[in-house]
């Protein structure tokens, strides 16, 4: 199914939000394909999946296509240089490396061709996808090559302007408790108790347009979303 088809319903029943940190420096500034922004769609073959990844894939990772068991492991961070920051926007899923570098290893991003260098952080925001204005939420995003040789997204919900909705988000105050009575109310019909949440909503979806998906499941814990990573914190849609 086409990307816009299988995201339809979700643009329906979900609310805009705005971003909800302060904004610095250039981070409200709307990024181009020039300085790296992608639009996701559907990847029908394998040439297609290499021509849109580029050499952002991520190989050899230990947990890329593992059990999905209990085990206590050390956490395993993916790679930063491998890391794309996305957000639902009104039209469209967007995404972009969090900060590119080159051959040398010295920062390259950029914002509408400008060094990113001389900026309050020396990468690019969630607010420079959607240039400061509403979208729906975001996270962070690897594409790992799995055993197989298939491409596995890995998604979660990290994000400070656009973090998915999650019931303890709110009771943990770490987001959502100030937002608005009514939109309030839409996310927490949409989902009344901790069994289920916005970043599962999106995974399921990617997983309708033909991507393989993982998540990193929320921090009950901590109240927040995980960014590091242990096998049983990995939820796999449809395996």
């Amino acid at each position: 199914m086409a990307m816009n088809e299988v995201f339809s319903d979700y643009r329906i029943s979900h609310p805009l939000r705005r971003p909800k940190k302060m904004i610095q420096g250039r981070e409200a500034v709307q990024i181009n394909e020039a300085d790296g922004l992608k639009i996701l769609v559907e990847l029908a073959d394998t040439n297609e999946v290499k021509s849109f990844w580029g050499d952002s894939i991520v190989e050899d990772w230990p947990l890329a296509c593992g059990n999905n068991d209990d085990s206590t492991e050390p956490e395993e961070p993916l790679p930063r240089p491998e890391k794309n920051i996305w957000v639902v926007r009104k039209e469209d899923f967007a995404l972009v490396l969090e900060q590119k570098c080159d051959h040398n290893g010295h920062v390259s991003s950029t914002i509408q061709g400008e060094p990113i260098l001389n900026e309050p952080r020396p990468w690019l925001s969630h607010t420079n996808l959607t240039g400061g204005e509403e979208a729906y939420c975001g996270g962070e995003m690897w594409a790992v090559r799995c055993v197989s040789g298939e491409v596995e997204l890995v998604l979660n919900g990290c994000s400070g302007r656009y973090p998915p909705f999650h019931k303890l988000l709110v009771e943990s105050g770490a987001a959502y408790h100030h937002e608005e009575p009514d939109l309030l109310d839409k996310l927490l019909k949409l989902y009344p108790d901790t069994g289920s949440h916005e970043l599962e909503s999106v995974a399921n979806r990617l997983s309708m347009a033909g991507f393989r998906v993982v998540y990193v499941n929320f921090d009950a814990e901590k109240g927040t979303w995980r960014r590091l990573i242990r096998p049983c914190d990995l939820v796999r849609i449809g395996q």
